[in-house]
């Protein structure tokens, strides 16, 4: 059961999540494509300069706003997206990033050793060993953090235990 709940970290979300950051992965077009160039049209153009949805939006009556969020993603329609600000429009593109990416993610553990097997899949084969590789340090570099944050602990109990005795001997 351990080998499965290591590969489970490997997999988490917040594994993915350092692993964006690590890598700087909302700066690639390859996985984020709002970076991609637009194709330009003359249709396109004019709706980016007026941007009507917010309109549309406050027109709709309530029954129909009710009735199209509930068929919608919870997280963010692409009618929504355009309303939010900056900030939260950043944050909802880097959960559909992560949301990608472990998709494209598969951990598995081993049935007869403890070895873990972490494989990405990508359109460029280097971008894919960088995840994969990313992934399997970050959780050593987590797996490291944790037994020095123990070790630490443990050292300042000892240390509280031998200055409670000094204080009692003298």
């Amino acid at each position: 059961y351990t080998n499965e709940t290591e590969a489970a970290v490997n997999r988490s979300r917040l594994t993915v999540a350092k692993v964006v950051d690590k890598l700087n992965l909302q700066d690639s077009p390859l996985f984020n494509p709002a970076l991609l160039p637009a194709k330009s049209s003359l249709v396109g153009n004019v709706v980016a300069q007026i941007n009507p949805l917010p309109l549309i939006h406050q027109m709709m009556p309530d029954w129909l706003l009710e009735l199209f969020s509930a068929k919608t993603d919870s997280r963010a329609s692409a009618v929504d997206i355009k309303l939010l600000s900056p900030a939260e429009r950043a944050i909802v593109q880097r959960d559909k990033l992560i949301d990608r990416l472990m998709e494209q993610l598969k951990v598995e553990p081993s049935e007869r050793s403890r070895v873990i097997s972490i494989r990405f899949t990508s359109e460029d084969p280097e971008i894919a060993a960088k995840v994969a590789n990313a992934i399997a340090s970050t959780y050593i570099e987590g797996s490291v953090r944790a037994k020095y944050d123990a070790t630490a602990r443990a050292s300042d109990w000892l240390n509280d235990q031998v200055s409670e005795l000094r204080r009692r001997t003298e």
